[in-house]
């Protein structure tokens, strides 16, 4: 059964055997088949996945790889920042002769 609440953002997996969506802020998955009918099975979630909001075009928020076991995801940094990075300058200068 699809979600009563429906579903946004589809994307198909490479093989056309998979529907990914989101239902919310969750990646959910759905196995699918189109012959001889379209039929599909249950939908399972695969993970929360808070994607960047705001976007006109929802097709560069997210993609699927095409082995279909890895996403690529537009999210929001948060409030955490990344530790500092130190450069050095000259480094080879640095190891002597």
């Amino acid at each position: 059964m699809i979600p009563s609440g429906g579903g946004v953002e589809p994307r198909w997996s490479r093989d056309g055997q998979e529907l990914f969506f989101f239902s919310g802020q969750t990646l959910m998955a759905v196995p699918v088949s189109v012959r001889p009918t379209f039929s599909h099975g249950e939908p399972v979630p695969l993970f929360d996945a808070p994607i960047q909001a705001g976007y006109t075009s929802d097709s560069h928020r997210w993609q699927v790889a095409p082995d279909g076991q890895r996403f690529l995801l537009l999210t929001l940094a948060g409030d955490q920042q990344a530790a500092p990075l130190d450069v050095v300058a000259g480094w080879p200068g640095l190891l002597g002769n």
